[in-house]
C-alpha cells in the first residue's frame, strides 16, 4: 500500500512524497530566514524549479510559503528579473534562466558550461555567457523563442 501511495500524483505533478518533502524544505527554510531577518534584509527571487509562473518575468513567491517570514517588514518577495538600488548603483539581476540557455544555444550538451573562466576548455563559462548579455545590453536574447516569456505588446515608436 506505502509504494502505491508514493507513486500516486498531486495536483502539482509531483508524488505525494516529494510534495511532503518539498513541504517540509519549504518550512525549514521560513523558520531560517525568519531568524536572519532579525539581523538583516533579505529579498527572495524565485527560480526555475521554484512554485511560481514559468514564463519570465516570474512573479514573487506566493506569500503563503513564508508564514514566518512574511511578518517581517525587512522580508521582501521579489520578481525575476529583479532591479535593486543598493549604495545609489542599480543592479539588476535574474536566477539564472538565461544564462543556462544561451548556453544550451551554444553548446549541444549544456552540462559542458563551464563555472570559471580559468579553465583551459574553449566552452565559454556562465560568466563569460553572462559578461556578453551585458555586451549586448540584452537581459534575456533568446526569449521567446527559446525562453519562454510573457508576451508583450510590439514598441509604438
Amino acid at each position: 500500500a506505502s509504494s502505491t501511495a508514493i507513486k500516486e500524483k498531486t495536483k502539482s505533478g509531483l508524488s505525494s512524497a516529494a510534495a511532503v518533502s518539498a513541504a517540509a524544505a519549504s518550512r525549514q527554510l521560513d523558520l531560517l530566514l525568519a531568524q536572519v531577518l532579525d539581523s538583516c534584509p533579505i529579498d527572495l527571487m524565485p527560480g526555475s524549479l521554484d512554485p511560481c509562473n514559468l514564463n519570465l518575468p516570474q512573479q514573487p513567491l506566493h506569500p503563503c510559503l513564508f508564514p514566518h517570514s512574511c511578518r517581517f517588514n525587512t522580508f521582501q518577495r521579489v520578481t525575476n528579473p529583479y532591479e535593486a538600488c543598493l549604495d545609489s548603483k542599480v543592479i539588476l539581476g535574474h536566477a539564472g534562466q538565461p544564462v543556462a540557455d544561451i548556453a544550451r544555444q551554444i553548446l549541444p550538451d549544456s552540462t559542458a558550461v563551464n563555472s570559471d573562466s580559468s579553465s583551459s576548455s574553449s566552452a565559454p563559462s556562465c560568466l563569460d555567457i553572462l559578461e556578453d548579455t551585458l555586451r549586448w545590453g540584452h537581459l534575456c536574447p533568446t526569449a521567446p523563442d527559446t525562453l519562454p516569456c510573457h508576451p508583450f505588446p510590439p514598441l509604438q515608436l
